[in-house]
C-alpha cells in the first residue's frame, strides 16, 4: 500500500467508503426520466465541493435531471477516489465530472476505463495532467496557475521588497495546486518559464525555506497547527495557502492566531494570504479584524452550474468548447 494510511486503516476506510457511495448514488429513488450525472469531489465534506454539487443540482432540477454527489467523505486519497470513479462505471450514469486528486493513478485505472466505454467525462476544479487530458473533453474551474498568480500578487502588494514565503498545500500529487504553487513561483520570480519543481532562492528578493511547503493531506487541524508554526518562525515573512485549509473553522482559527494578531498588524509584519472558495460572513469577518490580509476566491456554486451545462450537452451529442474559465476574486482587509 502507497501513501499515508496504513494498509489496516486503508482498508477499513476503503470497504466503508464504498458502502457510502452505493448509499450516495442509490439514494433518491429510481430515475426512471432525466439523466443522472456523477460528481466525484475529492471530499464530500468540504463546503467548496458541497457548493459545487448544489449548483451541479440546482440546475440539474431545472430540466428534471439530477446530479449525485459521490467520493470521500474525510480525508481524500487518490486510490479511494479511483475506486469510486470505477464503481460509478457500472452504473446508468449519463456522465462523470472529476476533481482530480492524482493525474497519473486514475489515467492508467479507472478514466482509462471510462474512456474505453466511451462516457462523457469532464473535469472540474483540478484537471488531468496535459498528457492526460485526452482523457477528459473538457476542464470547467479556475484557471490554477493565474489563481497563483492572484496569490502572489497580494504578497507583494504588502510587501514588495519581497521576503521568505513559505506555500502551504494538501498534497503532493493535487494536479490543480501544484499549478496554484507554480503561478506563485512564476508571479513572485518574474520567471513564467519556472521550473515547477525549484523552490524560489533569492529571486526578486524572494525565498523559501527548508521546511516549506507545508503538506497538511487536507486536514485542517493539522494545516492549522503548521501554519502556527510557520507564523513564529522568526526567518518566514509571508504565508500563503493555496487552499482555505486553515480558515475552514474561522471560530478556531482566530482563537489559535489571537497571541500572533499584533504580528499581522506591524509595519513589516507577517502576512498571510490564503486561497478560498465563496468566503463566508466568519471569513469576511477575519478580514475585518486583520487576522488575515487577503484572500483570492472560487465560485464553486456557478463552477458546478457550468459542470452540469456542458455534461448536458455532451450526454446530448454536442460539443463544447475544451476550457470553460471561472472567475477569480480578491478580498483584502483594507479594501
Amino acid at each position: 500500500m502507497q501513501g499515508f494510511w496504513p494498509r489496516s486503516l486503508w482498508t477499513s476506510k476503503f470497504k466503508g467508503l464504498l458502502l457510502i457511495f452505493v448509499g450516495l448514488l442509490l439514494t433518491g429513488g429510481v430515475h426512471a426520466e432525466g439523466k443522472l450525472f456523477a460528481i466525484v469531489s475529492k471530499n464530500l465534506n468540504d463546503i467548496n465541493f458541497i457548493n459545487a454539487w448544489q449548483g451541479c443540482q440546482e440546475e440539474a432540477e431545472k430540466n428534471g435531471d439530477t446530479c449525485k454527489h459521490v467520493g470521500e467523505p474525510e480525508f481524500p486519497h487518490f486510490r479511494i477516489q479511483d475506486s469510486v470513479i470505477s464503481q460509478v462505471l457500472e452504473e446508468p450514469v449519463d456522465g462523470i465530472a472529476v476533481s482530480v486528486l492524482n493525474s497519473e493513478y486514475l489515467a492508467s485505472h479507472s478514466l482509462k476505463l471510462a474512456y474505453e466505454k466511451k462516457l462523457p467525462v469532464v473535469t472540474f476544479d483540478s484537471d488531468l495532467e496535459p498528457q492526460h487530458q485526452y482523457l477528459r473533453k473538457a476542464y470547467i474551474g479556475p484557471d490554477n496557475k493565474a489563481f497563483g498568480h492572484n496569490l502572489a500578487r497580494e504578497a507583494k502588494r504588502y510587501r514588495p521588497e519581497g521576503g521568505n514565503v513559505c506555500l502551504m498545500s494538501g498534497a503532493v500529487f493535487d494536479p490543480n495546486l501544484n499549478n496554484r504553487i507554480q503561478g506563485i513561483r512564476e508571479e513572485l520570480s518574474g520567471d513564467s518559464a519556472w521550473d515547477r519543481k525549484r523552490k524560489l532562492d533569492g529571486q526578486n528578493g524572494w525565498s523559501e525555506p527548508d521546511r516549506c511547503p507545508w503538506y497538511n493531506w487536507d486536514n485542517y487541524e493539522r494545516a492549522l497547527q503548521q501554519m502556527w508554526e510557520a507564523i513564529y518562525r522568526s526567518e518566514i515573512n509571508v504565508f500563503i495557502s493555496v487552499g482555505a485549509w486553515p480558515v475552514s473553522n474561522p471560530t478556531l482559527y482566530q482563537d489559535v492566531m489571537s497571541p500572533a494578531r499584533q504580528l499581522f498588524l506591524e509595519a513589516k509584519g507577517k502576512i498571510v494570504v490564503v486561497g478560498i472558495g465563496t468566503p463566508e460572513a466568519a471569513h469576511e469577518a477575519l478580514l475585518e479584524k486583520q487576522y488575515v490580509h487577503a484572500y483570492v476566491a472560487i465560485d464553486f456554486r456557478e463552477m458546478g452550474r457550468l459542470t452540469y451545462e456542458n455534461l448536458k450537452k455532451l450526454s446530448e451529442g454536442e460539443e463544447i468548447p475544451e476550457w470553460t474559465w471561472t472567475n477569480n476574486r480578491v478580498h483584502r482587509w483594507d479594501d
